[in-house]
């Protein structure tokens, strides 16, 4: 029976993140951002290395030239992970595949093909621009899980995530989100199929999300139970509180406190008073996400 459990013992030599679609561009020359997400995870356990693609951003162009920048080859994409099925991550799968051109492994949770929209500020879809025989006939290769998924020794996909200890407060807000279901029925849309990339370092756990829809404390907490490892090195990607209220906001920051989480890397939905709090509670530990940054473990 397949192993759905993770070795604690398995602990990566280096864990290296690269910012490869941000909403915020930064301050370096040259760099494109975009609404998006997109994060280029090299991971070496011993003499394996694997090269993770971490959502693809709303659109490839902006990522190839930041990949290109940085001497990333596209071809070098071992996986791709897919946190979510919303457009600013996943709309640029298409045209990426288009450069990797290799049959290359997409993980994805079994919703990633619902089709979904947003109320606000006006009716508009949010689900991918394609279909799965389209991304099929370029090479991808899908992976479809509900539950938590080795890629290698000490690298987990969380599988989907549930606010069941309710460790945001308001989380249950779809925010104007909804999706068609069975026989065409439209559903308030929590999205509580997102996953997330959870990895188990020398020096403690590293979380990688896309946008936090399911509550970033419960990602972490999962990820955290998942590998029995209390200490948090990092938490790095979208919080979606952007819209949040602060209770919600005090409790994301009381969560990492209490956790005695590290670092804490936000940007994209994560909202600009939700940085400033974490900014002003967490100094130096906390950096706002932008294009080009590298980010690099133990």
């Amino acid at each position: 029976m397949f192993n759905r459990v993770p070795n604690p013992k398995e602990r990566v030599d280096l864990v290296e993140v690269v910012v490869l679609a941000d909403d915020f561009a930064g301050h370096h020359y040259g760099f494109l951002g975009h609404h998006g997400v997109s994060y280029f995870v090299r991971v070496r356990y011993g003499d394996l290395e694997k090269k993770i693609l971490f959502d693809v951003g709303s659109q490839a162009e902006p990522v190839i030239h930041n990949m290109r920048r940085l001497g990333i080859d596209p071809k070098a994409v071992d996986y791709i992970v897919l946190s979510h099925s919303h457009y600013d991550h996943v709309g640029g799968l298409k045209e990426f595949l288009r450069h990797v051109g290799k049959e290359t492994p997409i993980i994805a949770h079994p919703e990633v093909f619902k089709t979904s929209f947003s109320v606000e500020p006006a009716l508009r879809l949010v689900s991918p621009s394609w279909v799965k025989e389209e991304v099929e006939s370029l090479g991808g290769r899908f992976i479809l899980v509900k539950e938590p998924l080795k890629i290698m020794p000490g690298v987990w996909v969380t599988g989907e995530v549930r606010d069941d200890e309710k460790l945001e407060v308001d989380r249950g807000v779809s925010y104007g989100l909804f999706k068609v279901g069975a026989y065409g029925a439209v559903e308030e849309d929590l999205i509580n199929e997102e996953i997330s990339l959870a990895i188990n370092t020398t020096s403690g756990l590293v979380v990688i999300v896309g946008c936090s829809h399911p509550g970033i404390a419960s990602i972490v907490e999962k990820s955290s139970k998942l590998f029995k490892q209390e200490k948090v090195r990092a938490v790095i990607g979208g919080f979606h509180l952007l819209n949040a209220n602060e209770a919600r906001v005090e409790a994301v920051v009381n969560y990492f406190k209490v956790k005695g989480v590290e670092h804490i890397y936000a940007g994209h939905c994560t909202g600009l008073k939700a940085e400033a709090r974490f900014l002003n509670e967490f100094g130096e530990s906390f950096t706002k996400l932008y294009a080009g940054l590298t980010i690099k473990f133990p």
